[in-house]
Formats: C-alpha cells, structure tokens, sequence
C-alpha cells in the first residue's frame, strides 16, 4: 500500500514538472520569437496571435497593442451578388482583400491621429512646366482616355520633341496620370539614325498597349484596352468605396496600404508589374506598380499622396509621400509587404520620416522630402517607445 502510494506521488510530481517544463519552453519561445522580432505573418482567414494590453501610462500615452493582434476576417460584409459585367469582374478580383483591409483597420484603428486630411494635388505629380510639353501632355490624355494614339508631327510645334520626348517619359513615369501609366507607353523608335541633330526628329508618338504587352507586338485591340480601362477603375472604385467610415486621416492611408499589401505579390516576371493595372487587377508587381496603384487609391480616396524613389544598395527603387496634419512622410507597401498588416513589422515601413527611412537605407534621391518627424503606430507610444 505505501509502495502504491510512492509511486502515485512519484507520477504525481513527474507530471508537475513536465508541465512546468512545457509550460517554461512556451514561454522562452515567445520570448526568443519578440527579441528576434519574428512577426507572423497569418493568412486572410486565419487568427493572429491575440494581444495583451498594455497600462495606460497617461491617457495620451497609451500604446494600444503590445503583441500581434487577433483578426477574425468577416468575408460576408461585402455584397456582389447584385453585380454584373465589369463591375462583377472587379468584385471577383478584389473582395477578399478588401474585407480583410476592413477587418484589419477595424482591429488597428488609432484614435490618437488626427482628423485632419489634404486633398489630393495633381500638380505634385507633374513635373512638367514648359506650355509646349503641358500641351502635348494634354492632347495625349485626351486621345488616351478614348483608347486612341497620338502623333505629334515636327512641323505642327515648335517644341524641341527630343527634350519633350524624355520630359513626357518623365511625366508618365512618376505619375503624373497614374492611371494612364498602366496603360501608356511613349514609343522610343522616333525614325532617325543615331548621332543626328535633334531638330531632325520626326515626331513623337504615343501608343496604347495591352496589359500582355509584348515589346514587339504594337497592339491595337481598342476593345480589350477600353475593357481593362474599365476593369482598374472599377476595381479602385470599389476597395475606395467600402473603407470604413470615421476613420483618421491616418488610418485611411492604413486601409489603402493594408489592401494592397493583402492582395498583391511582389513579381516581377509579368510585363505589367511595374503598373497599377500589375498590382489591383492581376495581383503581381514590383515596387512601381505597388506605389503607383497606391497613388491611384489616394487619388480616388482625394488623400494627398506623391511619388518618391531612391537606390537602397544601389538598386533603383520607388515608394510614396503621403501627408498629415504633422507633415509629410515616406510609405513604402512593397517593403511593408514583408509581412502582415498587423504586425510590428509592417508598420516599420508605413508612414516614416527621413531619418527612419536614410536609416534603414532608402536613401531617397526624387522626390520631395519628408517634413515629418513622429506618428505613433498601434505599438508606439507618443513618445515612440515601444
């Protein structure tokens, strides 16, 4: 009997200790997975590891989160089952990002960023001065948005149509139009041998192009470029349309980002992966079609956005400027797109001054600077502790 009952406490103590041993190991892994910073990255319908709050310090000093958040995504709070056509298309393609975007701004909405929003400034985007270009821009614009090319002969302008060639380029490229850009090219064969004066050349053409875009196949299926014209803007329309109402200024542009960064794989193998139509309706794109649909979602959001690049290792790289109450800051999704939206992170990239962002390397080359100094993100305090 005494035997019987050494050995029950024996087992008794073996599972204590097991358990506290277990027990001791769960918690050196979170431990070891913060120190590392070894975010998570959950999948849309998946829960994120839930948080612990953290004591309020002062009531404008409160970090609200201090670990990853839970997020349940509801994918029921977007309705298309009335949708036809394009419209229908563009529901298909882009509302599972946009329900989880919703799910994750409800989860890490702030309250302490202000209300205060700047509308968005197309002048910022255009680098272009000179009448003669501005008009030539114009035109080709106008030609565009019908699906129609544009040649501008030499003997109809009095504009050096070799500057304007690369000042035009200039223009499209850093989003002057940042819809057109998915859809616009400036054809670089300007009929003229090399090492010839620059009042010889011809003219300057504009062509439209297919999101397949082969280099070597000018198409002209005015249909199918009208049909993706319609497609990106319904697909704009529609994430701009279901952003939560009540929302910061700041949190806004997390909205934005949050879907893009949901929906978009960085890939650079498809000929539109530098373009807005790369990143919203085909889902990959490298770092210009991620800044550059970003541009276009502030646009339709009226939120002040700009264009920004530099050369971190030396490699050409693009981002954007988007602007509070407290100044202008850089946001970086493709970098942001390392991980999910509701970790640390994420927000390492999301809404940085210049320090932060000539810190981690960016070292930003055009574009204006970024006058901010400090926005908390959900695991800062005011006073950018962690």
């Amino acid at each position: 009997m005494k035997r019987n009952l050494l050995k029950i406490t024996a087992v008794v103590i073996a599972l204590g200790l097991l358990a506290s041993l277990l027990f001791g190991c769960k918690s050196a892994v979170l431990k070891l997975k913060d120190l590392l910073n070894l975010d998570s990255t959950p999948a849309a319908d998946t829960t994120a590891a839930p948080s612990e709050e953290t004591p309020s310090k002062a009531p404008d000093d409160t970090i609200p989160f201090i670990r990853n958040r839970e997020v349940t995504v509801d994918y029921t709070v977007v309705d298309s089952s009335a949708l036809t056509g394009v419209e229908k298309e563009a529901a298909d393609i882009i509302d599972r990002s946009i329900c989880a975007a919703i799910a994750y701004v409800n989860t890490m909405k702030d309250s302490r960023h202000s209300d205060v929003s700047y509308p968005y400034d197309e002048s910022v985007n255009q680098p272009l001065k000179d009448a003669g270009e501005l008009k030539i821009y114009n035109d080709i614009v106008a030609k565009a948005y019908q699906g129609e090319t544009y040649t501008i002969k030499a003997e109809e302008t009095t504009v050096n149509l070799k500057k304007a060639y690369f000042s035009l380029s200039e223009a499209f490229l850093y989003g002057s139009d940042p819809f057109l850009e998915a859809f616009l090219v400036l054809d670089a064969t300007l009929h003229l041998p090399f090492g010839s004066d620059e009042t010889v050349y011809d003219s300057l053409f504009s062509y439209f192009f297919d999101p397949y875009y082969d280099a070597n196949v000018k198409v002209t299926d005015k249909a199918k470029i009208l049909h993706d014209m319609e497609l990106l803007k319904a697909v704009v329309k529609r994430v701009v349309d279901y952003m939560p109402e009540g929302l910061s200024t700041y949190d806004r542009y997390y909205y934005l980002a949050a879907v893009l960064s949901e929906h978009v794989t960085y890939d650079d193998r498809p000929s539109s992966c530098f373009t807005a139509f790369g990143a919203l309706v085909q889902g990959k794109a490298v770092c210009e079609g991620y800044s550059m649909a970003y541009l276009l979602l502030c646009r339709e959001a009226n939120l002040w956005c700009s264009e920004r690049s530099g050369l971190p290792d030396g490699v050409g790289h693009a981002w954007n400027l988007i602007k509070l109450d407290s100044g202008i800051y850089n946001v970086d999704v493709t970098w942001c797109d390392v991980a999910s939206p509701v970790t640390r992170r994420w927000y390492e990239n999301f809404v940085k001054s210049d320090v932060d962002f000539k810190e981690d390397g960016h070292n930003p080359t055009i574009g204006l600077d970024a006058t901010g100094t400090f926005e908390p993100n959900p695991y800062q305090s005011i006073s950018g502790d962690n």
